[in-house]
C-alpha cells in the first residue's frame, strides 16, 4: 500500500478533493509561467498571481482553519489532545489573517476591496506576520503538546539521519540570517516588526524537526491518515523553508532569477496545501473510526484509528 493511498481511498473526503484543487491550480499556473518563459509576455503569470493565486492561499488557508476547528471539536476538553488542537486552530487563524492583509488587502490585485491600501508596506508586514511567525508559534505549540500526549502513552520515536539532512538547508539558512542580522544589517534591531518576521527561519527549523518527530512516532506505531496528518504539517514547514532559501537565492544573485523564479514564486502553493491536507487527514481519520462497529476511545482520548 502507498504512503498516499488512505488521501485517495475516498472520493468524497477532503483529502482527496484538496490534492485535486491544488493539481489544477498548479497546472494553471505552470501553463502561465511556461507562456512568459516562451514568449516573453507577463501578462498571463502576472493575472495568476493577482486572482487565482490569493483566492487559493485563502481558500486554503480557510480549509486549514476549518478543519483543525472540527478536529479541536471533536476532543472533550478533559482530552489530551484537546490543547493541541486549540492550538492549531489558532494557528489556521493567524494564517487566515495573515493572508487575507497579505494577499489581498495590502495587495494590487481586484479581488481588494480597499484599493487605497494596495501599496501600504507596514499594512504588509502585518500580514506577513500573522501568517509567518505568529502561525507558526502557535503550530509549534500544538505539535510539542501533541507529543508530550504520544510520549505519555509509550509512543516514542527518533529522528533519522536523512531528516536531518532535509534539516541542514533549513539550518543553514538560518545562519545566514543571524549573521545578516548581527553583523551586516545590525540596524534592524531597531525595527520591531522586523525582529518579529526573523523570528520565522528559526522557528521553521525547530517546528520542521518536531513535526518530523510526531511524524516518525504516529508512522511507526499507527500510521495511515494520522501519520499523515503529521507528515503533511512538517511538509508544509519543509517548502515554506525552502521558499525561503529560493527568495534569499534569488535577492542574493546566487542563482539566475529567471529558472528559480519557479521554485520562488510556486512553491508557496504546495505549502498551503500541505497546511490544509494535514488536518483535514486528523478529519478524515475522525469519520473512518466513527464507521467503525465499535469506536474505541484510543489511549483516554489520543486518536488512533487504523485506516481501511
Amino acid at each position: 500500500m502507498s504512503l498516499f493511498s488512505p488521501l485517495l481511498a475516498d472520493r468524497r473526503a477532503y483529502p482527496f478533493w484538496i490534492l485535486v484543487l491544488s493539481a489544477v491550480h498548479m497546472i494553471v499556473g505552470l501553463l502561465a509561467w511556461l507562456v512568459w518563459i516562451q514568449t516573453g509576455d507577463p501578462h498571463a503569470v502576472d493575472l495568476f498571481f493577482q486572482v487565482p493565486g490569493p483566492l487559493y492561499f485563502v481558500l486554503a488557508a480557510v480549509l486549514q482553519t476549518s478543519l483543525a476547528f472540527r478536529a479541536w471539536r471533536s476532543f472533550a476538553a478533559d482530552q489530551p489532545m484537546w490543547t493541541a488542537w486549540a492550538c492549531l486552530t489558532l494557528a489556521g487563524v493567524s494564517r487566515l489573517t495573515g493572508d487575507l492583509i497579505a494577499q489581498v488587502f495590502s495587495a494590487a490585485t481586484p479581488l481588494n476591496p480597499f484599493p487605497q491600501y494596495a501599496a501600504n508596506a507596514n499594512l504588509h508586514e502585518i500580514g506577513l506576520t500573522f501568517a509567518g511567525p505568529v502561525h507558526l508559534l502557535f503550530l509549534l505549540l500544538g505539535c510539542r503538546v501533541a507529543i508530550q500526549v504520544h510520549r505519555s502513552v509509550g509512543w516514542r520515536s527518533r529522528l533519522r539521519p536523512s531528516d536531518y539532512l532535509f534539516a541542514t538547508p533549513i539550518a543553514m539558512h538560518v545562519l545566514k540570517q543571524v549573521w545578516d542580522l548581527f553583523v551586516l544589517y545590525p540596524g534592524e534591531f531597531s525595527l520591531p516588526m522586523r525582529i518579529i518576521r526573523w523570528l520565522t527561519d528559526p522557528l521553521l527549523l525547530i517546528l520542521f524537526l518536531v513535526a518530523l518527530v510526531l511524524w516518525r512516532t504516529t508512522r511507526e506505531h499507527s500510521g495511515g491518515l494520522v501519520g499523515l496528518c503529521w507528515g503533511f504539517y512538517a511538509a508544509g514547514v519543509f517548502f515554506t523553508a525552502m521558499g525561503d532559501v529560493a527568495l534569499w537565492a534569488v535577492e542574493s544573485s546566487v542563482v539566475h532569477w529567471i529558472p528559480a523564479s519557479f521554485i520562488s514564486w510556486y512553491i508557496w502553493f504546495p505549502a498551503s496545501a500541505a497546511f490544509a491536507l494535514a488536518p483535514a487527514c486528523q478529519v478524515e481519520a475522525l469519520r473512518v473510526l466513527s464507521r467503525l462497529p465499535q469506536a474505541p476511545a484510543a489511549n483516554g482520548g489520543l486518536l488512533n484509528p487504523e485506516t481501511p
